[in-house]
């Protein structure tokens, strides 16, 4: 799993960072503004824009989304994979007020070129990317945050990978299988291999819930809160070690309003 999951953020890296230097080298080497029989780059644009308007700051807003977006993409460590899709969608989409503004000042016989047309999708993809990656990184039957509409305390057990065990499936049982943010939630953790370190964490934010390490018999368990930021849904607790695919098991968050009425 955590093989897994570094390829899937190098990957998620590569592609980001693929997509903004298409974008770049697009509008900067190719035609920005076209029509006329005349070509303009985005360099030459950039300093007819300071000369002749107060729109300077949407060239200089762009090169700053371009820089956070790849910073981004590089900087926040996978347990963090909103806060990073988010940083990079606003950062790739700064650079769009720029065409867009551009677009409503061209005359009859002028138009965008292509170099300002293909940055704009390959931005418009940087964007897409980092939640694209999300979803597909979810296991069948959950939804792309990690909620499944399918009820709370089933568990997802596939088998260890290179574990040398004899097809023997990991589980995770969550007792109580339900309750408020703040509720404390006993993790019974069986079929792992003997001494191997067991992480386990809320699917939807990747937020480390404990750690443990399997007995001789393959068993452990550790203690922890449902977090204080989850709303109300049926979301996937996971547990991985190295060499195994992830096993995972529902829970289901309850409004605490509601938990206090019912008392």
């Amino acid at each position: 799993m955590a093989g897994e999951a570094q390829t899937r953020s190098a990957g998620l890296i590569g592609s980001v960072l693929v997509a903004l230097g298409i974008g770049v080298l697009c509008a900067y080497t190719l035609p920005a503004v076209g029509g006329g029989g005349e070509k303009i780059t985005l360099s030459q644009l950039g300093t007819l824009i300071a000369m002749f308007s107060d729109k300077g700051w949407l060239v200089d807003l762009a090169k700053v989304g371009v820089a956070a977006a790849a910073v981004s993409a590089v900087a926040f460590p996978r347990r963090q994979r909103v806060l990073q899709a988010c940083c990079i969608s606003l950062g790739a989409l700064a650079t769009l007020p720029l065409p867009i503004w551009l677009n409503g000042q061209l005359g009859e016989e002028e138009s965008l070129g292509s170099g300002l047309i293909l940055a704009v999708l390959a931005f418009l993809a940087a964007a897409a990317i980092p939640w694209i990656a999300m979803a597909a990184g979810q296991p069948a039957g959950g939804c792309g945050d990690g909620r499944s509409g399918t009820g709370a305390g089933r568990s997802s057990n596939p088998a260890w990978m290179g574990s040398g065990l004899p097809s023997q499936a990991a589980r995770i049982r969550l007792t109580p299988a339900s309750g408020a943010p703040g509720t404390a939630v006993q993790a019974s953790l069986t079929g792992f291999p003997a001494g191997a370190g067991i992480a386990v964490q809320w699917l939807a934010t990747g937020e480390a819930l404990g750690e443990a390490t399997a007995s001789p018999a393959g068993d452990a368990s550790l203690q922890f809160d449902v977090p204080a930021t989850i709303g109300p849904g049926t979301w996937r607790v996971e547990a991985n070690a190295a060499g195994a695919r992830y096993v995972g098991s529902m829970f289901k968050v309850t409004n605490p309003v509601a938990d206090l009425a019912a008392k």
